[in-house]
């Protein structure tokens, strides 16, 4: 079980297991999700650098746009809305691929 404290936002005010290897995490200012390594490789090169771009990690995608990406390449783990809401999010923010 991966025990999360620290974000590129500040310390984790609130972190959920979404699936295995995928925490929704929440600061005072912040939150996005993070994807543990072993999960990482399954999200495209081009969205892992998306998110580095903003969190200096290819781990973290915030809570704005990059998050779509792991909505989008986890689908099970989300609801129905929100993966619609996450592909199109990701059709206008992430690279394509």
């Amino acid at each position: 079980m991966t025990t999360i404290t620290n974000t590129p936002w500040g310390h984790a005010q609130n972190a959920q297991m979404i699936g295995a290897g995928v925490y929704s995490v929440e600061t005072a200012s912040h939150g996005g999700i993070f994807v543990t390594d072993e999960m990482l490789p399954a999200i495209p090169a081009a969205w892992r650098a998306y998110a580095k771009k903003w969190s200096q990690s290819e781990n973290w995608f915030e809570e704005d746009c990059a998050w779509s990406a792991v909505a989008v390449t986890f689908p099970t783990m989300f609801s129905p809305d929100v993966v619609d809401r996450a592909h199109k999010i990701s059709a206008h923010f992430l690279p394509k691929l």
